[in-house]
């Protein structure tokens, strides 16, 4: 089990536009990608210009191929604008706690 995260700090007055892409642009990706079943964005309370991203994967090709795509790309390019800055990760489960299983 793989995840990937990016933080994302949005320009003044850019929230809403980007919650809208970043929406249209997973709902592609958990439609159309296997691997990728499920993404979530998070909003920081404490400074509600930044979101944090994440979603899990089966593999790490999975995810080569996720950022391989054109609309990948696409989603940057369209993005870009409203971003300040952005931070993309790919991460390994080191730990996990709770009754419930990683995905």
């Amino acid at each position: 089990m793989f995840f990937t995260h990016g933080r994302w700090l949005v320009h003044a007055g850019q929230e809403s536009a980007f919650v809208s892409a970043w929406e249209e642009f997973v709902a592609w990706a958990t439609a159309e990608l296997p691997g990728g079943p499920w993404a979530i964005l998070l909003r920081d309370r404490d400074n509600p210009r930044q979101f944090f991203s994440f979603g899990p994967w089966v593999s790490l090709d999975t995810i080569a191929d996720f950022r391989s795509r054109p609309q990948f790309s696409d989603f940057q390019g369209q993005v870009r604008p409203m971003l300040e800055s952005v931070e993309v990760f790919s991460l390994d489960v080191a730990a996990h706690g709770g009754d419930a299983a990683p995905v």
